[in-house]
């Protein structure tokens, strides 16, 4: 195999990208993080995190940020719907995948904004499954035509109809993740089948400032009991 030369870009210096991890570690152990979930503040209690006495503002120290993470791996793969390998998600590699979550499209045809229907996922799904520089497809698009209460699994449910790829997606509700996790199950036939060949990914979106969600909280619970991989999405201005 040929090795693969290709451009690299570094916007920030060795010492710029030191200081922002410091200043980002001083920031959460001195300012804290708001964690709106019990369980949740109760487990980084129990890991040595320092708890505000309004019991939802959580101090985490740079060791522990550190501990965590050599305790994860360092990448995964991901597959497709028939179990075969897509790609490596880590180290220097680069993925592109569609962003998430249209409550509106531009209908080309009619040359008009409108709501999102159950015939657009599909077509979503079919276009994104044909892009060979687009690794994995997502539920960027929430159907209108359903009731919304199950829109998440909705979406979810038409991407493994109709795609192929690998699927970023997430949950608008803490009691959808449980039925999510059985479709992908249904995929794969056993959730330790799912375990081993990982079908999706969760996005899960803390909030600005410094807030974790019970649903953001809830979700990646919900992933590392399943051994689902969970993308943190930086979203500072949602």
């Amino acid at each position: 195999m040929h090795d693969v030369h290709r451009p690299r870009v570094e916007l920030l210096s060795a010492r710029q990208v030191e200081l922002i991890l410091d200043q980002a570690f001083r920031v959460l152990e001195e300012v804290g993080v708001r964690v709106e979930s019990e369980e949740v503040v109760e487990m980084l209690a129990d890991a040595g995190a320092r708890v505000g006495d309004d019991r939802q503002r959580v101090f985490i120290s740079q060791a522990m940020c550190e501990r965590c993470l050599a305790s994860v791996p360092g990448e995964f793969t991901l597959y497709d719907r028939a179990g075969d390998e897509a790609f490596v998600v880590g180290g220097d590699g680069v993925h592109f995948v569609p962003g998430s979550a249209a409550t509106l499209v531009y209908d080309y045809s009619d040359r008009a904004i409108r709501r999102p229907a159950t015939r657009d996922l599909v077509d979503f799904a079919w276009v994104t499954g044909a892009l060979p520089a687009i690794d994995a497809q997502s539920t960027c698009i929430v159907p209108n035509d359903v009731p919304q209460v199950v829109a998440d699994r909705y979406r979810l449910f038409l991407a493994l109809i109709y795609g192929k790829k690998p699927i970023v997606t997430g949950t608008f509700t803490k009691e959808a993740f449980d039925t999510m996790v059985s479709m992908l199950v249904a995929v794969r036939g056993s959730i330790d089948a799912l375990r081993a060949k990982p079908l999706a990914v969760f996005d899960c979106c803390p909030t600005s400032p410094l807030t974790w969600s019970d649903l953001t909280c809830s979700t990646l619970i919900g992933c590392a009991r399943n051994g689902a991989p969970a993308n943190l999405v930086p979203a500072p201005l949602i």
